[in-house]
Protein backbone atom coordinates (compact mmCIF):
# COMPACT_ATOMS: atom_id res chain seq x y z
CA UNK A 1 0.00 0.00 0.00
CA UNK A 2 1.97 3.14 -1.20
CA UNK A 3 1.32 6.71 0.22
CA UNK A 4 3.35 9.56 -0.07
CA UNK A 5 6.32 9.84 1.67
CA UNK A 6 4.31 13.59 3.58
CA UNK A 7 1.31 14.00 3.48
CA UNK A 8 -1.46 15.28 6.07
CA UNK A 9 -3.29 12.98 8.81
CA UNK A 10 -6.67 13.11 10.14
CA UNK A 11 -6.19 16.24 12.29
CA UNK A 12 -3.88 17.84 10.31
CA UNK A 13 -1.14 16.20 11.27
CA UNK A 14 1.64 15.53 8.45
CA UNK A 15 2.94 11.84 8.25
CA UNK A 16 6.65 10.82 6.98
CA UNK A 17 6.38 7.91 5.74
CA UNK A 18 4.20 5.38 4.46
CA UNK A 19 1.97 3.84 6.82
CA UNK A 20 0.16 -0.10 6.35
CA UNK A 21 -3.26 -0.44 6.31
CA UNK A 22 -2.84 -2.69 9.45
CA UNK A 23 -1.00 0.11 11.42
CA UNK A 24 -2.02 4.12 11.54
CA UNK A 25 -0.41 4.53 14.64
CA UNK A 26 2.99 5.75 16.02
CA UNK A 27 4.68 2.93 17.62
CA UNK A 28 7.60 2.30 19.98
CA UNK A 29 9.44 -0.73 21.79
CA UNK A 30 7.62 1.67 24.93
CA UNK A 31 4.27 0.81 23.03
CA UNK A 32 4.97 -2.64 24.24
CA UNK A 33 6.49 -2.33 27.51
CA UNK A 34 3.58 -0.75 29.09
CA UNK A 35 0.44 -2.85 29.36
CA UNK A 36 -2.91 -1.61 29.26
CA UNK A 37 -5.14 -0.51 31.70
CA UNK A 38 -4.80 0.72 35.08
CA UNK A 39 -1.51 -1.62 35.23
CA UNK A 40 0.28 0.68 33.33
CA UNK A 41 1.78 2.69 35.89
CA UNK A 42 4.79 -0.14 37.73
CA UNK A 43 5.97 -0.56 34.22
CA UNK A 44 6.35 3.23 33.57
CA UNK A 45 8.10 4.06 37.15
CA UNK A 46 10.26 0.76 36.48
CA UNK A 47 11.03 2.59 33.09
CA UNK A 48 11.66 5.92 34.31
CA UNK A 49 13.76 4.36 37.10
CA UNK A 50 16.39 2.72 34.43
CA UNK A 51 16.14 5.69 32.59
CA UNK A 52 17.51 7.52 36.22
CA UNK A 53 20.10 4.76 36.23
CA UNK A 54 21.68 5.16 32.90
CA UNK A 55 22.27 8.75 33.77
CA UNK A 56 24.26 7.46 37.09
CA UNK A 57 26.43 5.63 34.96
CA UNK A 58 27.37 8.07 32.38
CA UNK A 59 28.14 10.28 35.17
CA UNK A 60 30.94 7.55 36.04
CA UNK A 61 32.73 8.87 32.85
CA UNK A 62 35.21 11.45 32.40
CA UNK A 63 33.74 15.49 32.69
CA UNK A 64 34.54 18.10 30.54
CA UNK A 65 38.73 18.92 31.25
CA UNK A 66 38.85 16.53 34.19
CA UNK A 67 42.61 16.75 35.72
CA UNK A 68 43.70 19.25 32.65
CA UNK A 69 44.98 22.39 33.60
CA UNK A 70 45.40 25.16 33.91
CA UNK A 71 41.54 26.42 32.51
CA UNK A 72 40.14 22.48 32.93
CA UNK A 73 36.60 22.57 30.79
CA UNK A 74 32.73 23.23 31.42
CA UNK A 75 32.73 21.40 34.79
CA UNK A 76 34.84 23.71 35.72
CA UNK A 77 33.15 26.58 34.65
CA UNK A 78 30.40 25.95 36.44
CA UNK A 79 32.41 24.97 39.52
CA UNK A 80 33.81 28.73 39.43
CA UNK A 81 30.32 30.23 38.71
CA UNK A 82 29.34 28.39 42.33
CA UNK A 83 32.11 30.12 43.77
CA UNK A 84 31.82 33.47 42.56
CA UNK A 85 28.34 33.51 43.09
CA UNK A 86 28.33 32.31 46.99
CA UNK A 87 31.43 34.35 47.78
CA UNK A 88 31.06 37.97 45.92
CA UNK A 89 27.73 40.62 46.24
CA UNK A 90 25.05 39.62 43.39
CA UNK A 91 25.81 42.92 41.44
CA UNK A 92 29.82 41.91 41.22
CA UNK A 93 28.98 38.59 39.47
CA UNK A 94 29.33 39.86 36.22
CA UNK A 95 32.22 42.53 37.20
CA UNK A 96 35.70 41.82 36.00
CA UNK A 97 37.48 42.61 39.30
CA UNK A 98 40.71 40.33 39.32
CA UNK A 99 41.63 38.46 41.24
CA UNK A 100 38.49 38.27 43.00
CA UNK A 101 36.59 37.82 39.53
CA UNK A 102 38.71 37.57 36.75
CA UNK A 103 36.74 37.28 34.23
CA UNK A 104 39.47 35.39 31.81
CA UNK A 105 38.95 32.93 34.05
CA UNK A 106 35.42 31.17 33.20
CA UNK A 107 33.55 34.28 33.78
CA UNK A 108 30.12 34.19 33.93
CA UNK A 109 28.28 34.50 30.56
CA UNK A 110 25.29 33.28 31.24
CA UNK A 111 21.99 35.34 32.10
CA UNK A 112 20.59 36.09 35.81
CA UNK A 113 18.60 33.18 36.36
CA UNK A 114 21.83 30.79 35.12
CA UNK A 115 23.75 32.81 37.95
CA UNK A 116 21.20 31.85 40.57
CA UNK A 117 20.83 28.85 40.05
CA UNK A 118 24.73 29.16 40.41
CA UNK A 119 24.27 30.55 43.78
CA UNK A 120 21.88 27.71 45.07
CA UNK A 121 23.95 24.69 43.96
CA UNK A 122 26.77 26.76 45.53
CA UNK A 123 25.13 26.62 48.65
CA UNK A 124 24.95 23.10 48.13
CA UNK A 125 28.34 22.14 47.35
CA UNK A 126 29.36 24.46 50.31
CA UNK A 127 27.68 22.12 52.72
CA UNK A 128 28.86 19.56 51.30
CA UNK A 129 32.47 20.32 51.24
CA UNK A 130 33.12 24.04 51.53
CA UNK A 131 36.77 23.55 50.11
CA UNK A 132 35.27 23.36 46.56
CA UNK A 133 33.73 27.05 46.18
CA UNK A 134 36.03 28.69 48.45
CA UNK A 135 37.03 32.05 46.65
CA UNK A 136 40.35 31.60 44.70
CA UNK A 137 41.55 28.50 46.23
CA UNK A 138 39.49 26.09 44.63
CA UNK A 139 40.16 26.93 41.57
CA UNK A 140 40.47 23.35 39.46
CA UNK A 141 39.07 21.65 42.64
CA UNK A 142 39.06 18.10 41.86
CA UNK A 143 37.77 15.31 44.37
CA UNK A 144 35.33 12.40 44.54
CA UNK A 145 33.37 13.92 46.83
CA UNK A 146 32.48 17.20 45.11
CA UNK A 147 32.14 15.15 41.68
CA UNK A 148 29.50 12.74 43.06
CA UNK A 149 27.96 16.16 44.61
CA UNK A 150 28.39 18.39 40.97
CA UNK A 151 26.99 15.34 39.03
CA UNK A 152 23.46 14.85 41.82
CA UNK A 153 23.22 18.40 41.54
CA UNK A 154 22.35 17.99 36.82
CA UNK A 155 20.31 14.39 38.16
CA UNK A 156 18.69 16.98 40.40
CA UNK A 157 17.68 19.07 37.44
CA UNK A 158 16.49 16.34 35.23
CA UNK A 159 14.31 15.20 38.28
CA UNK A 160 12.80 18.99 39.16
CA UNK A 161 12.80 20.35 35.48
CA UNK A 162 13.51 18.33 32.58
CA UNK A 163 11.45 15.30 33.49
CA UNK A 164 8.26 16.81 34.73
CA UNK A 165 8.48 19.39 31.12
CA UNK A 166 8.62 16.36 29.25
CA UNK A 167 5.80 14.27 31.11
CA UNK A 168 3.39 17.59 30.60
CA UNK A 169 3.92 17.75 27.12
CA UNK A 170 3.42 14.32 26.64
CA UNK A 171 0.27 14.59 28.49
CA UNK A 172 -1.21 17.63 26.17
CA UNK A 173 0.50 16.57 23.00
CA UNK A 174 -1.76 13.32 22.86
CA UNK A 175 -4.72 14.76 25.06
CA UNK A 176 -4.83 17.46 21.79
CA UNK A 177 -4.18 14.43 19.19
CA UNK A 178 -6.02 11.61 19.96
CA UNK A 179 -9.35 10.90 20.72
CA UNK A 180 -8.39 7.76 21.93
CA UNK A 181 -7.87 7.41 25.72
CA UNK A 182 -6.03 4.18 25.69
CA UNK A 183 -4.08 5.13 22.42
CA UNK A 184 -3.14 8.22 24.56
CA UNK A 185 -1.85 7.15 27.33
CA UNK A 186 0.17 4.45 26.21
CA UNK A 187 1.37 7.53 23.26
CA UNK A 188 2.14 10.01 26.22
CA UNK A 189 4.29 7.32 27.89
CA UNK A 190 6.13 6.58 24.80
CA UNK A 191 6.96 10.07 23.65
CA UNK A 192 7.68 10.67 27.74
CA UNK A 193 10.57 7.98 28.03
CA UNK A 194 11.39 9.09 24.22
CA UNK A 195 12.32 12.33 25.61
CA UNK A 196 14.12 10.91 28.54
CA UNK A 197 16.48 8.98 26.60
CA UNK A 198 17.74 11.36 24.02
CA UNK A 199 21.44 10.37 23.83
CA UNK A 200 22.60 13.49 23.02
CA UNK A 201 21.33 15.67 26.06
CA UNK A 202 22.00 12.65 28.59
CA UNK A 203 25.68 12.72 27.17
CA UNK A 204 26.41 16.61 27.72
CA UNK A 205 24.51 16.90 30.67
CA UNK A 206 25.41 13.45 32.43
CA UNK A 207 28.88 13.29 30.91
CA UNK A 208 30.69 16.35 29.52
CA UNK A 209 29.23 18.89 32.50
CA UNK A 210 26.16 21.11 31.44
CA UNK A 211 22.65 21.85 32.63
CA UNK A 212 21.03 22.22 29.50
CA UNK A 213 17.94 20.32 30.59
CA UNK A 214 17.07 23.33 32.91
CA UNK A 215 16.63 25.75 29.37
CA UNK A 216 15.34 23.06 27.83
CA UNK A 217 13.14 22.05 30.53
CA UNK A 218 11.45 25.87 30.92
CA UNK A 219 11.16 25.55 26.69
CA UNK A 220 9.58 22.18 26.42
CA UNK A 221 6.94 23.52 29.12
CA UNK A 222 6.53 26.91 27.58
CA UNK A 223 5.22 24.70 24.72
CA UNK A 224 3.01 22.38 26.29
CA UNK A 225 1.53 25.44 27.89
CA UNK A 226 0.94 26.91 24.64
CA UNK A 227 -0.38 23.84 23.49
CA UNK A 228 -3.17 24.23 26.48
CA UNK A 229 -3.64 27.84 25.59
CA UNK A 230 -2.37 29.35 28.74
CA UNK A 231 -0.59 32.33 27.07
CA UNK A 232 0.02 33.95 29.89
CA UNK A 233 2.22 31.24 31.98
CA UNK A 234 3.19 30.14 28.48
CA UNK A 235 5.18 33.96 28.31
CA UNK A 236 6.28 33.62 31.90
CA UNK A 237 7.90 30.53 31.60
CA UNK A 238 9.56 31.39 28.27
CA UNK A 239 11.32 34.52 29.66
CA UNK A 240 12.63 32.77 32.40
CA UNK A 241 14.29 30.13 29.94
CA UNK A 242 15.66 32.71 27.82
CA UNK A 243 16.70 34.58 31.31
CA UNK A 244 18.39 30.92 32.16
CA UNK A 245 20.40 30.93 28.76
CA UNK A 246 20.31 33.20 25.75
CA UNK A 247 20.36 30.35 23.05
CA UNK A 248 16.42 29.88 24.02
CA UNK A 249 15.93 33.09 21.38
CA UNK A 250 15.97 29.81 18.95
CA UNK A 251 12.56 29.58 20.39
CA UNK A 252 11.11 33.11 20.59
CA UNK A 253 10.44 33.77 16.49
CA UNK A 254 7.87 30.83 16.49
CA UNK A 255 6.76 31.52 19.78
CA UNK A 256 6.09 34.72 19.18
CA UNK A 257 4.26 34.58 16.05
CA UNK A 258 2.14 31.66 17.79
CA UNK A 259 0.89 34.55 20.34
CA UNK A 260 0.75 36.61 17.97
CA UNK A 261 -1.28 34.86 15.30
CA UNK A 262 -4.02 34.17 18.04
CA UNK A 263 -3.75 37.81 18.82
CA UNK A 264 -4.70 38.24 15.91
CA UNK A 265 -7.83 35.48 16.00
CA UNK A 266 -9.52 37.09 18.97
CA UNK A 267 -13.23 38.60 18.24
CA UNK A 268 -12.84 42.11 17.86
CA UNK A 269 -9.55 44.55 17.79
CA UNK A 270 -9.92 45.60 21.44
CA UNK A 271 -9.58 42.02 22.34
CA UNK A 272 -6.96 41.52 20.25
CA UNK A 273 -5.03 44.74 21.44
CA UNK A 274 -5.53 44.18 25.15
CA UNK A 275 -4.48 40.38 24.59
CA UNK A 276 -1.10 41.65 23.63
CA UNK A 277 -0.27 43.86 26.21
CA UNK A 278 -1.65 41.68 28.72
CA UNK A 279 1.46 39.20 27.33
CA UNK A 280 4.11 41.95 26.96
CA UNK A 281 3.58 43.32 30.48
CA UNK A 282 3.67 39.68 31.90
CA UNK A 283 6.88 39.32 30.15
CA UNK A 284 8.64 42.59 30.80
CA UNK A 285 7.88 42.39 34.65
CA UNK A 286 9.05 38.86 34.99
CA UNK A 287 12.38 40.23 32.81
CA UNK A 288 12.70 43.11 35.13
CA UNK A 289 11.94 40.93 38.29
CA UNK A 290 15.20 38.36 37.06
CA UNK A 291 17.53 41.62 36.38
CA UNK A 292 16.20 43.58 39.06
CA UNK A 293 19.51 43.46 41.17
CA UNK A 294 21.26 45.32 38.20
CA UNK A 295 18.66 47.63 37.09
CA UNK A 296 18.39 49.65 39.99
CA UNK A 297 22.12 49.41 41.02
CA UNK A 298 23.32 51.43 38.00
CA UNK A 299 22.75 51.42 33.98
CA UNK A 300 26.48 50.26 33.74
CA UNK A 301 25.85 47.23 35.50
CA UNK A 302 22.90 46.37 33.38
CA UNK A 303 25.00 47.09 30.51
CA UNK A 304 28.01 44.49 31.75
CA UNK A 305 25.81 41.41 32.29
CA UNK A 306 24.46 41.99 28.30
CA UNK A 307 28.22 42.61 27.21
CA UNK A 308 28.51 39.34 28.88
CA UNK A 309 26.16 37.13 27.95
CA UNK A 310 26.38 38.38 24.16
CA UNK A 311 29.97 38.02 23.29
CA UNK A 312 30.30 39.68 19.89
CA UNK A 313 34.12 39.51 20.34
CA UNK A 314 34.15 35.91 20.34
CA UNK A 315 33.83 35.90 16.85
CA UNK A 316 31.33 33.37 14.30
CA UNK A 317 31.68 30.60 15.71
CA UNK A 318 33.35 28.14 18.60
CA UNK A 319 35.49 25.00 17.44
CA UNK A 320 34.05 22.69 14.73
CA UNK A 321 30.56 23.31 14.79
CA UNK A 322 28.24 21.95 11.98
CA UNK A 323 26.90 24.89 10.50
CA UNK A 324 27.13 26.49 7.55
CA UNK A 325 29.69 29.09 8.82
CA UNK A 326 32.46 26.78 9.72
CA UNK A 327 32.18 24.44 7.28
CA UNK A 328 32.17 27.30 4.67
CA UNK A 329 35.31 28.28 6.37
CA UNK A 330 37.20 25.11 4.61
CA UNK A 331 36.98 27.13 1.47
CA UNK A 332 36.42 30.42 2.79
CA UNK A 333 38.08 31.91 6.07
CA UNK A 334 34.80 33.97 6.38
CA UNK A 335 35.87 34.59 10.15
CA UNK A 336 39.50 36.08 8.82
CA UNK A 337 38.68 37.84 5.82
CA UNK A 338 35.50 40.10 7.46
CA UNK A 339 35.60 42.01 10.73
CA UNK A 340 32.92 41.01 13.04
CA UNK A 341 30.65 44.09 12.50
CA UNK A 342 30.05 42.81 9.08
CA UNK A 343 29.67 39.10 10.23
CA UNK A 344 26.94 40.26 12.36
CA UNK A 345 24.55 41.79 9.88
CA UNK A 346 24.95 38.59 7.78
CA UNK A 347 24.15 36.18 9.92
CA UNK A 348 21.12 38.35 11.25
CA UNK A 349 19.95 38.34 7.78
CA UNK A 350 20.70 34.84 6.44
CA UNK A 351 19.29 33.40 9.87
CA UNK A 352 16.02 35.71 9.51
CA UNK A 353 15.32 34.33 6.46
CA UNK A 354 15.25 30.96 7.47
CA UNK A 355 13.03 31.52 9.51
CA UNK A 356 10.30 33.41 8.02
CA UNK A 357 8.90 30.83 5.88
CA UNK A 358 7.88 28.99 9.13
CA UNK A 359 6.87 32.61 10.84
CA UNK A 360 4.19 32.99 8.02
CA UNK A 361 2.92 29.44 8.17
CA UNK A 362 2.27 29.81 12.07
CA UNK A 363 0.27 33.36 10.79
CA UNK A 364 -1.40 31.51 8.20
CA UNK A 365 -2.61 28.08 10.50
CA UNK A 366 -1.73 28.12 14.17
CA UNK A 367 -2.49 24.64 15.02
CA UNK A 368 -0.43 23.03 17.53
CA UNK A 369 1.77 20.79 14.81
CA UNK A 370 2.52 23.98 13.13
CA UNK A 371 4.00 25.48 16.26
CA UNK A 372 6.14 22.27 16.68
CA UNK A 373 7.12 22.38 13.49
CA UNK A 374 8.26 25.95 12.73
CA UNK A 375 10.45 25.57 16.34
CA UNK A 376 11.75 22.89 15.13
CA UNK A 377 12.44 24.61 11.96
CA UNK A 378 13.68 28.10 13.52
CA UNK A 379 15.63 26.87 15.63
CA UNK A 380 17.57 24.63 12.97
CA UNK A 381 18.38 28.21 11.18
CA UNK A 382 19.80 29.74 14.20
CA UNK A 383 22.12 26.82 14.49
CA UNK A 384 22.93 26.61 11.17
CA UNK A 385 23.51 30.75 10.07
CA UNK A 386 23.57 32.47 13.21
CA UNK A 387 26.30 34.25 15.10
CA UNK A 388 28.47 32.83 18.04
CA UNK A 389 27.32 28.78 17.98
CA UNK A 390 29.33 26.26 19.68
CA UNK A 391 28.93 22.47 18.67
CA UNK A 392 26.16 21.79 21.56
CA UNK A 393 23.73 24.60 20.75
CA UNK A 394 22.46 21.52 18.76
CA UNK A 395 20.41 20.76 21.87
CA UNK A 396 18.11 22.96 21.12
CA UNK A 397 16.87 22.15 17.20
CA UNK A 398 17.03 18.55 18.60
CA UNK A 399 14.49 18.97 21.25
CA UNK A 400 12.16 20.47 19.28
CA UNK A 401 12.43 17.66 16.54
CA UNK A 402 12.18 15.11 19.26
CA UNK A 403 8.85 16.64 20.34
CA UNK A 404 7.63 15.81 16.44
CA UNK A 405 9.03 12.13 16.93
CA UNK A 406 5.07 10.63 16.84
CA UNK A 407 4.22 12.31 13.85
CA UNK A 408 7.72 12.45 11.99
CA UNK A 409 9.69 9.40 13.72
CA UNK A 410 12.25 9.39 10.71
CA UNK A 411 12.87 13.53 10.53
CA UNK A 412 13.51 12.69 14.67
CA UNK A 413 15.41 9.41 14.55
CA UNK A 414 17.93 11.35 12.04
CA UNK A 415 18.06 14.22 14.04
CA UNK A 416 18.87 12.37 17.02
CA UNK A 417 21.34 10.32 15.45
CA UNK A 418 23.02 13.58 13.69
CA UNK A 419 22.98 15.68 16.54
CA UNK A 420 25.13 12.84 18.53
CA UNK A 421 27.54 12.28 15.56
CA UNK A 422 27.87 16.73 15.15
CA UNK A 423 29.37 16.62 18.73
CA UNK A 424 31.09 13.04 18.59
CA UNK A 425 34.56 15.30 17.94
CA UNK A 426 34.34 16.52 21.33
CA UNK A 427 32.86 13.88 23.29
CA UNK A 428 35.75 11.50 22.16
CA UNK A 429 38.62 14.04 23.45
CA UNK A 430 36.73 13.61 26.86
CA UNK A 431 36.78 9.74 26.69
CA UNK A 432 32.71 9.38 26.14
CA UNK A 433 33.00 7.18 22.71
CA UNK A 434 31.90 4.05 24.96
CA UNK A 435 28.34 5.64 26.46
CA UNK A 436 27.89 7.64 23.02
CA UNK A 437 27.90 4.08 20.83
CA UNK A 438 26.03 2.26 23.26
CA UNK A 439 23.54 5.10 23.96
CA UNK A 440 22.56 5.67 20.34
CA UNK A 441 22.14 2.00 19.85
CA UNK A 442 19.87 1.90 22.54
CA UNK A 443 17.96 5.13 21.35
CA UNK A 444 17.14 3.49 18.07
CA UNK A 445 16.62 -0.16 19.33
CA UNK A 446 13.73 1.05 21.78
CA UNK A 447 12.27 3.91 19.58
CA UNK A 448 13.02 1.72 16.36
CA UNK A 449 12.97 -1.62 16.51
CA UNK A 450 9.28 -2.72 17.07
CA UNK A 451 8.13 -5.03 14.15
CA UNK A 452 5.98 -2.46 12.36
CA UNK A 453 9.11 0.50 12.65
CA UNK A 454 11.70 -2.33 12.33
CA UNK A 455 10.12 -2.60 8.69
CA UNK A 456 10.65 1.28 7.93
CA UNK A 457 13.89 1.45 9.68
CA UNK A 458 15.30 -1.33 7.87
CA UNK A 459 13.83 -2.26 4.83
CA UNK A 460 13.23 -1.06 1.36
CA UNK A 461 10.47 1.30 3.21
CA UNK A 462 12.61 3.20 5.04
CA UNK A 463 13.90 6.44 3.11
CA UNK A 464 16.59 6.36 1.13
CA UNK A 465 17.80 9.87 1.86
CA UNK A 466 17.78 8.63 6.34
CA UNK A 467 19.31 5.07 5.50
CA UNK A 468 22.15 6.87 2.97
CA UNK A 469 22.74 9.26 5.85
CA UNK A 470 23.19 6.47 8.48
CA UNK A 471 25.76 4.52 6.54
CA UNK A 472 27.66 7.55 5.65
CA UNK A 473 27.74 8.38 9.73
CA UNK A 474 29.58 4.77 9.43
CA UNK A 475 32.01 5.38 7.11
CA UNK A 476 33.08 8.56 8.69
CA UNK A 477 33.44 6.87 12.15
CA UNK A 478 35.66 4.33 10.41
CA UNK A 479 37.61 6.66 8.76
CA UNK A 480 38.28 8.59 11.87
CA UNK A 481 39.20 5.40 13.71
CA UNK A 482 41.33 3.30 11.04
CA UNK A 483 42.67 6.17 8.39
CA UNK A 484 45.86 7.42 8.33
CA UNK A 485 46.78 10.56 10.60
CA UNK A 486 48.35 13.40 8.39
CA UNK A 487 50.52 15.67 10.81
CA UNK A 488 49.65 18.21 7.79
CA UNK A 489 46.09 17.98 8.48
CA UNK A 490 45.47 16.97 11.93
CA UNK A 491 41.42 18.54 11.74
CA UNK A 492 40.92 16.41 8.70
CA UNK A 493 38.72 13.84 10.22
CA UNK A 494 37.18 16.40 12.45
CA UNK A 495 36.20 18.37 9.58
CA UNK A 496 34.40 15.11 8.44
CA UNK A 497 32.46 14.93 10.99
CA UNK A 498 31.36 18.94 10.93
CA UNK A 499 30.81 19.16 6.52
CA UNK A 500 28.53 16.07 6.66
CA UNK A 501 26.87 17.25 9.82
CA UNK A 502 26.46 20.15 8.49
CA UNK A 503 25.06 18.71 5.03
CA UNK A 504 22.11 16.36 6.90
CA UNK A 505 21.26 19.53 9.44
CA UNK A 506 20.41 21.37 5.78
CA UNK A 507 18.89 18.54 4.37
CA UNK A 508 16.50 18.17 7.57
CA UNK A 509 15.80 22.09 7.45
CA UNK A 510 14.38 21.56 3.60
CA UNK A 511 12.39 18.11 5.01
CA UNK A 512 11.03 19.90 7.90
CA UNK A 513 10.11 22.79 5.55
CA UNK A 514 8.54 20.78 3.53
CA UNK A 515 6.55 19.38 5.78
CA UNK A 516 5.43 22.46 7.40
CA UNK A 517 4.37 23.76 3.91
CA UNK A 518 2.02 20.62 3.37
CA UNK A 519 0.32 21.07 6.30
CA UNK A 520 -0.14 25.14 5.99
CA UNK A 521 -1.53 24.16 2.34
CA UNK A 522 -4.18 21.51 3.73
Amino acid sequence: HHVPIMGEGKNGVGKLESKSKHNERWTTAFHRMIPDGSNSAPMAVSILLAVMVLRCAIGAFPYSGEGTPPMFGDYEAQRHWMEVTVNLPVTEWYTHSPPMNDMEYWGIDYPPLSAYFSWICGYFMNWIEPDSVALLTSHGFESAKSRAAMRFTVLMTDVLMWIPSAGLFSFVWFRIQSANKLHATKDSYALFFTLLSVPSLILIDHGHFQYNSMSLGLIVCALALLLSARFVLASVVFILSLAFKQMSLYYALPIGTYVLAHALRQRTPKQAISFLIKIVAISALTLFIVWMPWIVHSKEKTIQVIRRIFPLHRGIFEDKVGNVWCSLSLVFKIHQRMRKEELLPICAITTLLGCVPFCFAILRNPKPIVLLQASAGCSLSFYLFSYHVHEKQVLLPLAAFVLLAPTYPILSHWMVMISGFSMYPLLRKEHLSLPYFCLHIMYLTLVSTVPTRQERLHSQRMPLLFQSSLIGCLLVHCASAFGPKLDRLPDLYTYFFTVYSCANFLLLYFLIYRAIKETSAS
